[in-house]
């Protein structure tokens, strides 16, 4: 699961709609909205997240594991990838660093109860790592991963 704390666009600071800071880097053709692929491999966090992220003004592909989202991510672009680390087939520990080795570039944002310490040692070379309790903490997160110079 993406986290224990879920966020929604109707919390404290969870305004809806399509900022413009967030537009249109990775957007899928004939879209001015930017794609993003999330992966978790619990059902529930996969539809209160896309909701959130759609809210957010992305176009959201979800996949239940990192097989699924290897699939997914070798056939378009995305201007982040949204992921859990402990998920069955392959985790967010094992898929993250093959994303990387095929886009050194791809934004990657670890949503996740791990620690980051954790991540770090295990070396997955993700952008961000951030377990927000708000739908506005979450927006600030992305809008600075997103705004980064590669």
């Amino acid at each position: 699961m993406i986290g224990q704390r879920y966020f929604h666009p109707n919390s404290p600071g969870g305004a809806g709609g399509q900022p413009p800071e967030l537009m249109p880097a990775g957007a899928a053709q004939g879209s001015s909205k930017p794609r993003l692929l999330l992966v978790d491999d619990d059902r529930e966090t996969l539809e209160i997240c896309g909701h959130a992220f759609r809210s957010l003004g992305f176009d959201v592909d979800t996949a239940k594991d990192g097989v699924e989202a290897m699939k997914l991510f070798q056939k378009g672009k995305y201007a982040v990838v949204v992921s859990d680390l402990d998920m069955p087939n392959k985790g967010g520990w094992v898929m993250i660093p093959e994303i990387k080795a095929l886009d050194k570039n791809q934004k990657v944002f670890v949503y996740s109860g791990e620690t980051l310490t954790d991540i770090y040692r295990q070396k997955i070379r993700a952008d961000a790592c951030y377990g927000p309790e708000t739908y506005a903490d979450l927006k600030a997160a992305l809008k600075g991963l997103l705004t980064e110079k590669v």
